[in-house]
This record gives structure tokens, C-alpha cells and sequence, in this order.
């Protein structure tokens, strides 16, 4: 049962199970109830009282049910709870703050200012295949030896796991050599860092191990990044290019709205990502904002001719 959830599903329902237990002891209440009615009512209770963005609290409820689930409990009812949230969605808006896509130009300039170091080679390919492959951050510190595999076109990437395939069933993602602008190439950063690796720790060459590792100040290597890890090495090399408001996030973001406004068509474009929902898909692409982009400018000008 452990082994069927990821981390990070883990880290939140931990994260979770600690706040519902902390409303429920200032209120008096018995978090684990059996009664699925008194259990609704105390679940719907602390969605009221959050002060959690809807999203987020959202998923702190699903957390709280797969818990319950898994405790044997019978479930909460349903229509109570999601009345519950619907409230709080009215109340509190639902509009989520999406990360910005990294354009190209953008991603240039984060690349251009990474040392040639081997703390450098390993953000310089951290990045760059999280752009090219459109990964999340879990996504790319799960990768290891095994995952690659190189040929003279590129790269295949095996995702074993990801936060929509829970099972396992895995995925393979294709990452093409980018020749136009070699700086900018995952498939040569990739190269890089382990050819890098293997001059200076010629155990680090072994099948099965993390692609990514922290490194220590001697150079040393460590352990497997974390995911938090991951994420801050990522935003400090976005805050030294001056990108602000980026989080990882906005690789995968970048990725999918560079392939659509490049005219890929959908379905390649969900199979590279990739994405089962065409909705979760689609709100990945960052569409631009302003007159001179407007699609209407495209009806006018073909209603002139």
C-alpha cells in the first residue's frame, strides 16, 4: 500500500492529517470518527474555518478521505463536504496563480549565466531537460542511469512514476538533439554532466543511479535530490537571471506552450507532456496577452481579402 503512493502524495496527506488534527483539537473534536455523518460534518467544519487557498484545501480534503480509507473508517459524506467547498470556493474565488511559462529567450538567459563547474553541468541539465521533456520537479529527480537511453537522434526518457500515474505504468519521452542551438541542447547538457561525473567519481557511473545528486562545496557528490532540493537550486538560477515570479513549474509550462505556438498539433503535443486531459493539457499553455495577438486580428484580416 506504501509502495502505491509517491512521496509527495505522502508529504501531503502528512501535511494534511496535521492540520485537520489541529483544528479538531482546538475544537474539541474526534478527527478519526467512524460515524461518516459526524465525520462530514467535522471535515465540512474545518473547510469553513481554513483560511487555505480552495485549491489547496481541496486537496487537504481528498487527503483526509484517502486517510480515512486507508484507516479502515467508513467515508464521510459526500454531499456535506463538497457543499463545504463549494462555499469556500464562492467565497474565497478559485482562480489559482499559474506559473509563467519559460520562453525560450528567457531560458537562454538563465542557461547563459550557469558556470562550467560541476554544480553548473548539473543545473545546466537539470533544466534543460526538465524544459525539453516538459517534467515536473518529481519527475526529474526520480530519473536515473536506467531512464536514458542515447542514440544518435536524441535521447528516450522512461518516467516510471509521476503524480498522475500512481500505478507506475510509465511513460517514455522522446528528447531530439537540438542542433539549431546546441547551448540550449538537453541531450548534449545531459552528456555532459555524466561524462563529468564519471572523470571524477568513477563509481558514479553505475546503472540505477539518481541522475541528479546534491554536491558538496568540495565537490563531492551526495545524495538524490529531494524535490524541495530541486526546486530551490531551480529558482535561484531563475532569481540570478532576473526571472522573479518563475518557479519550476514554469519548464513544463514553458515546453507546452512553446509546442502550441509552434502550431504542434494537440495530440503530439499531449504525448510528449504528456497529459491524459486535454483540459489539464490546455492550461499549461501561458496564451499571450494583448491586441497585437488577439486571434480576431486573423478574421479581419482574411474578411479584407
Amino acid at each position: 500500500m506504501v509502495e502505491s503512493r509517491s512521496a509527495s502524495t505522502w508529504n501531503t496527506y502528512r501535511a494534511a492529517c496535521r492540520a485537520f488534527e489541529r483544528y479538531c483539537e482546538e475544537a474539541g473534536a474526534e478527527p478519526w470518527e467512524r460515524c461518516a455523518t459526524t465525520a462530514a460534518e467535522t471535515i465540512a467544519r474545518f473547510v469553513r474555518a481554513s483560511h487555505l487557498k480552495p485549491q489547496t484545501l481541496a486537496g487537504y480534503v481528498a487527503a483526509i478521505k484517502a486517510v480515512r480509507r486507508l484507516r479502515q473508517l467508513p467515508p464521510a459524506d459526500e454531499i456535506r463536504v463538497a457543499l463545504a467547498l463549494a462555499a469556500a470556493r464562492r467565497r474565497r474565488g478559485v482562480g489559482a496563480k499559474r506559473a509563467p511559462a519559460l520562453g525560450i529567450d528567457q531560458l537562454r538567459g538563465v542557461i547563459s549565466r550557469i558556470g562550467r563547474d560541476l554544480p553548473g553541468a548539473r543545473d545546466r541539465a537539470m533544466i534543460l531537460l526538465g524544459w525539453a521533456a516538459a517534467l515536473r520537479v518529481s519527475e526529474i529527480v526520480g530519473l536515473t542511469t536506467q531512464d536514458v537511453r542515447f542514440d544518435d537522434a536524441g535521447l528516450v526518457l522512461t518516467i516510471r512514476r509521476s503524480k498522475t500515474d500512481q500505478d507506475g505504468v510509465g511513460a517514455e519521452v522522446y528528447v531530439p538533439m537540438n542542433d539549431a542551438e546546441p547551448m540550449l541542447c538537453a541531450v548534449r547538457a545531459l552528456r555532459a554532466l555524466l561524462d563529468a561525473v564519471a572523470a571524477q567519481f568513477r563509481h558514479a557511473s553505475q546503472s540505477g543511479e539518481r541522475l541528479f545528486v546534491s554536491i558538496a562545496r568540495s565537490g563531492r557528490l551526495g545524495h538524490s535530490l529531494s524535490t524541495e532540493g530541486a526546486r530551490k537550486i531551480i529558482k535561484r538560477r531563475f532569481r540570478a537571471a532576473g526571472l522573479t515570479e518563475h518557479t519550476p513549474h514554469s519548464l513544463r509550462a514553458g515546453c507546452v506552450t512553446a509546442m502550441a505556438g509552434a502550431g504542434i498539433a494537440l495530440a503530439e503535443s499531449m504525448a510528449h507532456s504528456p497529459h491524459r486531459s486535454v483540459q489539464v493539457h490546455m492550461g499549461y499553455v501561458r496564451r499571450p496577452r494583448g491586441l497585437a495577438d488577439s486571434p480576431l486580428r486573423a478574421v479581419f484580416a482574411k474578411a479584407e481579402g
